[in-house]
């Protein structure tokens, strides 16, 4: 063989490798996240005015101390946002258009989210918990009052003193014991964690349910995080779910059983909205006039890697 075609094929393997390689491995990333949608005025007749159409986003890439982000709105017509921590507020006064788009473009840094806890955390927690009250309640999907939850958590606890052990386990046990399966209906809508707990099977949504009601069931606060990370299962980045967990002296520290990330996410997990249930809304909508409908496109959602 020709010292030109070796080296040709030594080019092809190194290209092969690196796009084999993990985006999940890296320790750092700079990602680029559009989110896009449009509303479509159904006016019963022309003539008619619009006092106005909103939309409140409260799903997008948010700072903190693990995450730096840079954002360009646009919006066609264009119009003045109002930005919150959470929340992107567009309003548009009597648009005469049929048609509202609008488009959040941002550039995250994002580093892998670790806070190395290097000293024993109590458990049960024995600080006053009155301002987590949120996040160690029952709701919808988190059946955090379901006997067997309880039955379950209590079991895995049992004989521990050492709240990180005790978080550890449960996210262990859910990551061995729930079978991850985009091919049920779960996919679709969000089970709750009775559900997810007796059937064994679900997608990150419902992994991240039970793992969170087992631990508010023994009064560990717990919240959902919703946002984007990358999966070698699409070979790309979609939407998923995971918990942060609140340590006295360390703050909410993340864990991700359907990756088995426990105590720790990568640098692909782009955090973009904390809740108490995985049901919240992503975005709302509304307008002030009559005989006129309005439809939205849905939240179009892509995000890539820059470097």
């Amino acid at each position: 063989m020709k010292k030109s075609s070796i080296l040709f094929l030594f080019i092809l393997l190194i290209i092969s490798t690196a796009r084999a390689e993990e985006i999940n491995d890296y320790s750092s990333l700079i990602i680029n996240t559009e989110i896009s949608s449009s509303l479509l005025l159904d006016r019963a007749n022309p003539s008619i005015n619009i006092d106005y159409v909103y939309a409140n986003l409260t799903f997008f890439p948010v700072e903190n101390e693990f995450q730096k982000v840079t954002r360009t709105i646009t919006t066609n017509p264009s119009i003045n946002e109002k930005i919150g921590d959470d929340y992107i507020y567009l309003n548009w006064n009597y648009p005469t258009n049929n048609k509202l788009d609008f488009n959040v473009n941002s550039v995250e840094t994002i580093e892998t989210n670790f806070k190395p806890i290097n000293s024993k955390v109590k458990f049960p927690i024995e600080e006053n918990l009155d301002e987590f009250e949120p996040y160690l309640v029952s709701t919808e999907t988190v059946t955090s009052d379901d006997p067997l939850i309880i039955a379950k958590a209590n079991e895995l606890a049992q004989g521990e003193d050492d709240l990180f052990i005790v978080v550890h386990k449960m996210g262990e046990w859910v990551k061995n014991n729930i079978e991850y399966d985009l091919g049920t209906l779960t996919a679709e809508v969000s089970q709750d964690s009775s559900w997810v707990l007796e059937n064994r099977v679900g997608v990150c949504d419902e992994l991240t349910s039970l793992f969170v009601a087992m631990l508010r069931s023994v009064k560990i606060p717990a919240r959902f995080v919703t946002g984007q990370s990358y999966t070698n299962l699409i070979g790309g980045f979609g939407n998923h779910a995971w918990a942060e967990v609140y340590f006295p002296g360390y703050g909410w520290i993340a864990f991700d059983p359907t990756y088995g990330q426990l105590g720790y996410v990568d640098a692909s997990h782009i955090k973009m909205k904390i809740g108490q249930d995985v049901k919240d809304s992503d975005v709302n909508y509304g307008w002030l006039s009559s005989k006129v409908d309005v439809e939205s496109s849905g939240l179009k959602i892509e995000s890539k890697v820059l470097s």
